[in-house]
């Protein structure tokens, strides 16, 4: 089984203490050897609205995507959701592959992570869990 873990709260060699209890309970999921893990680290900031590229780096053993998502604080908290969807899809479709029957798509937080992971689920046809 695969974890793809879709959260804006991760940490970072920018921000280490940024969501360190995600990566933690990661960690030890992994741990246990029953499963493999991915992250999707979502990085909500008006520049994404530029199209900045996603990077790839490793954390504790875990391939971490940091993926630029667009939001304007306070303007578009209500459309996040959709526009996160949008922004991650081709993203999560390319990490879910080849094999898309053992992944299962793991949300932090409800809004607007969580929302925009069932959105990207019921695309893609991948089950979602949410914390």
């Amino acid at each position: 089984m695969r974890l793809l873990t879709f959260t804006n709260l991760y940490p970072s060699d920018d921000s280490p203490r940024h969501g360190i209890f995600v990566e933690e309970r990661l960690v030890q999921l992994v741990a246990g050897g029953q499963l493999t893990a991915e992250v999707v680290a979502l990085r909500p900031g008006a520049s994404a609205f530029a199209e900045r590229s996603s990077r790839t780096t490793e954390r504790r053993g875990i391939p971490v995507t940091y993926a630029p998502v667009p939001t304007l604080p306070r303007i578009t908290n209500w459309i996040d959701p959709w526009l996160w969807a949008r922004a991650a899809r081709g993203l999560v479709a390319r990490l879910a592959e080849p094999r898309r029957d053992d992944v299962i798509l793991d949300a932090h937080f409800l809004y607007p992570d969580a929302v925009a992971a069932v959105l990207i689920g019921k695309a893609l046809g991948l089950p979602v869990v949410m914390t």
